[in-house]
């Protein structure tokens, strides 16, 4: 009787310990470095606007940074999978 309480306390311990884990992931994604190019290319991209003087180059750049700064980890995987493509057909 005390083995199965203490094989479902070590159960319960390893699932807090997963959450714990997961949620240091979630607390982590606000500081990749995609978050900061993101936020880089649209600081550029206004202030290109302003020197030009065409409101286009801060759509496009807001909108770039803004799907930078989101999709980061997305973008790095698709773009590793688009190499690995490229070399396996050549």
């Amino acid at each position: 009787m005390n083995e199965l309480r203490l094989g479902n306390q070590l159960q319960k311990l390893r699932e807090e310990q997963k959450m714990s884990e997961e949620e240091k992931e979630d607390d982590d994604e606000l500081f990749h470095p995609g978050f900061y190019i993101g936020i880089g290319i649209m600081f550029l991209g206004t202030l290109l606007s302003l020197i030009i003087g065409n409101l286009t180059i801060t759509m496009v750049s807001n909108i770039a940074g803004m799907l930078i700064a989101c999709f980061y980890k997305g973008i790095l995987k698709l773009l590793k999978d688009v190499k690995k493509d490229f070399y396996e057909q050549g």
